[in-house]
């Protein structure tokens, strides 16, 4: 975090904090689990996915979250409204979802229309939980 938050220093001084928003995301997640019998972390699991939101646009917090599935930990299905995670599926954004609905949130918090994200992205909704005010 030290060359994001030197980042977004250098906007902070240049009075561009909240003109930016800084996206980064990893589409595929790490496994969790010491069970999966690699150490943990060390293969890719496609049941979760981590991305941080920065900038004007965007409330801080978590949304999501994990929980246990199969021998590992997989993405909570959401509440769109409030962003929080919800356990056993059911969220209106299900866990097989939220990378979609990831796209569709930063999507609508950087003014693309709900039009061409909903005919660009499959799946998923926008998460007004994770939008400021």
């Amino acid at each position: 975090m030290v060359g994001i938050q030197s980042l977004m220093d250098a906007l902070a001084a240049l009075g561009l904090q909240d003109k930016v928003t800084f996206a980064t995301m990893n589409v595929f997640g790490r496994t969790l689990s010491a069970a999966k019998g690699n150490g943990g972390g060390r293969t890719h699991h496609s049941d979760h996915h981590v991305a941080v939101l920065i900038g004007k646009p965007f409330k801080g917090g978590v949304v999501g979250g994990v929980e246990a599935g199969g021998d590992d930990y997989r993405a909570m299905s959401i509440d769109a409204t409030t962003g929080n995670g919800v356990g056993g599926g059911s969220g209106n954004v299900p866990f097989s979802e939220t990378l979609s609905a990831m796209g569709k949130t930063l999507g609508a918090a950087c003014g693309v229309s709900s039009d061409v994200l909903d005919g660009s992205i499959r799946g998923g909704k926008v998460v007004a939980g994770a939008l400021a005010g």
